[in-house]
């Protein structure tokens, strides 16, 4: 196994070590930006990312010249990043000329920063594109299908590991969710007990001065049942608020 074979394992392996605890996406994607860096060696690499295909923004660039012109791209919704973005679809060696067609905003810009010729590859798994990788060189010198074969093969790797930092995260915040509806429900039922129980009333009227309770004042009913739990509000006083129709003191 030559040098380069050990550096690409090493490197799908370290892009690989997502762990849920501490994860940061920007360091991430620096990480992967560093990486591409080292792979195509001449280049300049850009990142641009986003949850859905009308926000994306930049994730990580290895110049400030790359960064200037991404944001450009952004801006004006013209380049080779947002168009691979949008279209899913790679964008190899294409030469930055003068009076492209193209992108005649982005060819002035990159010319003036003195890139020559930009690719550009998807982070993409199956149908799903999440962003995309610029490739700017200065030099006009076209890279070779080898070359932009392994970066994207780092990109699909980086690209499954945020996917899965995705998942993982809109999991544990729909469980929250759940944990927290579950939560309020078990408290209003504890407060329409004790509220009931006081009062001598049912459960379903003792429900109604909780509701009412929290209309009047403009709480959620999940706050008036935790003060009612917790004896900062008592059922006599939201008796005494149904009955004038103003908020209730407190006790």
């Amino acid at each position: 196994m030559d040098n380069r074979e050990i550096w690409l394992a090493e490197t799908l392996v370290e892009l690989a070590d997502t762990s849920p605890e501490g994860f940061d996406d920007t360091a991430y994607l620096a990480k992967l930006a560093a990486r591409l860096a080292e792979l195509l060696g001449r280049a300049e690499i850009g990142l641009i990312i986003a949850e859905t295909t009308t926000d994306a923004r930049i994730a990580a660039a290895t110049s400030e010249r790359l960064r200037d012109l991404l944001s450009f791209e952004l801006a004006h919704g013209e380049g080779p990043c947002v168009t691979c973005h949008l279209s899913g679809q790679r964008i190899l060696n294409q030469h930055i000329a003068a009076d492209d067609e193209r992108w005649p905003r982005f060819a002035t810009k990159a010319r003036s920063a003195g890139f020559r010729s930009a690719s550009a590859l998807p982070m993409r798994r199956h149908h799903d594109t999440i962003g995309a990788v610029g490739i700017l060189e200065a030099q006009g010198q076209p890279f070779a299908e080898t070359e932009i074969s392994l970066a994207q093969t780092l990109t699909e790797a980086a690209t499954i590991s945020l996917r899965h930092q995705r998942a993982l995260r809109q999991s544990t915040r729909t469980s929250e969710q759940l944990q927290h509806a579950l939560n309020s429900r078990v408290i209003i039922e504890q407060a329409k007990g004790m509220t009931a129980a006081r009062l001598s009333i049912s459960l379903n009227e003792a429900f109604e001065l909780l509701r009412r309770h929290a209309r009047r004042n403009n709480m959620k009913l999940s706050d008036v049942a935790d003060d009612t739990v917790h004896q900062r509000l008592s059922p006599l006083s939201l008796l005494a608020d149904h009955r004038t129709g103003r908020g209730g003191a407190t006790g």
